[in-house]
């Protein structure tokens, strides 16, 4: 089972760009192991999760901390995660279980990435999907 995030008083201190970069190398360390392996330990599909929450947090605290190049570039790793939201059904089948501990809102899609796989493939099978 995936462990969950201890909150550190550090985290306070991380500039959105740090956590920026922090989610663009979890996550692409992720990708890559998926690609390579097609799969990976738990554990490294749950920190890019919970890099993303850090990455939410310090936007929340600093609304302006993010460069206009740097937005962009969180939006295409935002695209890439959703893309790959299969394999992190697959790479993380306890998703479920960590949501109801952590019980994220909907605006915090990254939480909710097996019931994207889930609408795709249906709709990728024609059946009706579910709102």
């Amino acid at each position: 089972m995936a462990k969950t995030k201890a909150k550190s008083k550090g985290n306070e201190k991380v500039k959105p760009s740090e956590w920026l970069q922090w989610y663009e190398h979890h996550l692409r360390f992720w990708l890559w192991c998926m690609r390579k392996y097609r799969r990976c330990e738990p554990e490294e599909a749950d920190v890019v999760l919970f890099t993303r929450e850090d990455l939410w947090e310090a936007m929340k605290r600093e609304p302006n901390g993010l460069t206009k190049e740097e937005r962009k570039k969180l939006r295409e790793l935002d695209r890439e995660l959703k893309a790959h939201a299969h394999w992190m059904a697959k790479a993380l089948p306890d998703l479920p279980k960590i949501r109801r501990r952590l019980k994220p809102p909907r605006s915090h899609w990254w939480w909710f990435l097996d019931k994207l796989a889930e609408r795709e493939k249906r709709q990728q099978t024609g059946h009706k999907v579910a709102k």
